[in-house]
């Protein structure tokens, strides 16, 4: 199996690679953000990992029929900005983040609150 990560940051880089080492996926990851000019990178790629930063259009989920491509693995939670029936009428299979820790984000705002100032 063969996976394309897009919106990859450099701090990433290393737990996608480890991923795919034990999880025995080929997986290749580009700074790139995903869109219908953009996923011509996934050309030859079974699944797309992405960020929740776009909406998920028919016309996006029909150039993933095009390509073969059948998931899209979000690095998120929430999937209201995905066309679902399109996803569903192409063949492609969704999984995201299915919660955060509301401790975590609270704890994350508050180490990031003084260099706001």
């Amino acid at each position: 199996m063969r996976f394309i990560v897009y919106n990859v940051r450099d701090d990433e880089i290393p737990f996608v690679e480890k991923w795919g080492k034990d999880h025995q996926v080929d997986v290749t990851s580009t700074t790139t953000t995903l869109n219908t000019e953009t996923i011509s990178e996934a050309q030859g790629f079974d699944g797309i990992s992405c960020l929740q930063t776009i909406p998920y259009s028919r016309e996006l989920f029909d150039s993933f029929h095009q390509l073969g491509i059948k998931y899209l693995a979000l690095r998120n939670v929430g999937i209201d900005n995905i066309d679902m029936q399109a996803a569903k009428d192409n063949g492609v299979l969704i999984t995201n983040v299915p919660a955060y820790s509301p401790e975590s984000i609270a704890e994350f705002a508050v180490m990031m609150a003084p260099l706001s100032l």
